[in-house]
């Protein structure tokens, strides 16, 4: 039922997005990523090829995260996709995908904190790992150690006013316990 749910969210975020000319595939590439289906369109000769995968999910990857960080963004449609993105990769483990993740989005955290907070209360299925990534960006490649406490402080009251409370609950925890190397 989570994936049926999972899958109406991802085919509403992408039909309503400004980048909709990539509806069909885009769409069709985050749900058989999300749920381990092999893709057609991956196959070369019979077989699975890595460096394809690698190549779209990089496309979709770079064209999500420039609309997340556009200004012509207006209904935050980019961003709402760009952190679906984000969740896949976290929920598949996709390890490349999380760290461009953990140093991305904090910036498009900085300049577009309202329409995040607003997209996590009406998705809160992507709460878990956005705020995980925001809290992995403290530590992330040995830089803005120090910055963690003070982010905390500065955004603990912001969360508990964004976020029903359960949810916000679960971000303040992930915030916190969020490592990187």
């Amino acid at each position: 039922m989570k994936c049926i749910v999972i899958f109406l969210v991802t085919v509403n975020l992408l039909a309503s997005s400004a980048l909709a000319d990539n509806f069909h595939d885009d769409s069709a590439f985050l749900i058989r990523t999300l749920l381990n289906i092999e893709n057609s369109a991956l196959m070369e000769n019979g077989q699975y090829n890595g460096l394809k995968e690698y190549k779209a999910w990089g496309a979709l990857y770079e064209r999500y995260h420039e609309s997340a960080q556009s200004k012509s963004d207006l209904h935050s449609e980019g961003l709402k996709v760009f952190l679906f993105i984000g969740y896949v990769a976290h929920a598949r483990l996709q390890a490349a995908t999380s760290e461009s993740f953990t140093s991305d989005l904090m910036p498009i955290y900085l300049t577009r904190q309202d329409s995040l907070w607003e997209i996590l209360r009406e998705n809160p299925f992507l709460v878990p790992s956005t705020c995980h990534y925001l809290g992995a960006f403290f530590g992330f490649e040995e830089r803005h150690v120090e910055g963690k406490p003070a982010f905390l402080s500065e955004t603990r009251p912001i969360i508990k006013q964004a976020l029903p409370h359960k949810e916000a609950e679960l971000c303040i925890k992930r915030l916190e316990e969020a490592k990187n190397s």
